[in-house]
């Protein structure tokens, strides 16, 4: 009865090392996802910002592309101002 008792004693003892080890093997795991999960929001974070950068280069550009009606009407009064300035500027 006493060598049972020692198989069960060393059966048991290596399932617990086994365990641990598992237990161990799942924490780094986790550890990578949640390191991944963090770097692809950064990733999805400067692709938001990079697109709105972009937006706003292009604006200016668009706003000079396509005249609107507002342009038009400043464009019209700084060419008068420019009319009645006693120093008009040459262009």
């Amino acid at each position: 009865m006493a060598s049972g008792n020692q198989e069960l004693s060393t059966r048991t003892h290596q399932q617990s090392a086994s365990l641990e080890e598992t237990v161990s093997s799942m924490e780094e795991i986790n550890s990578i996802v949640q390191n991944s999960a963090e770097e692809a929001k950064n990733a999805s974070d400067l692709t938001k910002a990079s697109r709105l950068v972009r937006k706003l280069i292009l604006m200016p550009q668009k706003l000079f592309q396509q005249p609107t009606p507002i342009s038009l009407n400043l464009k019209t009064h700084m060419i008068e101002i420019q009319k009645k300035s006693p120093n008009p500027i040459q262009q």
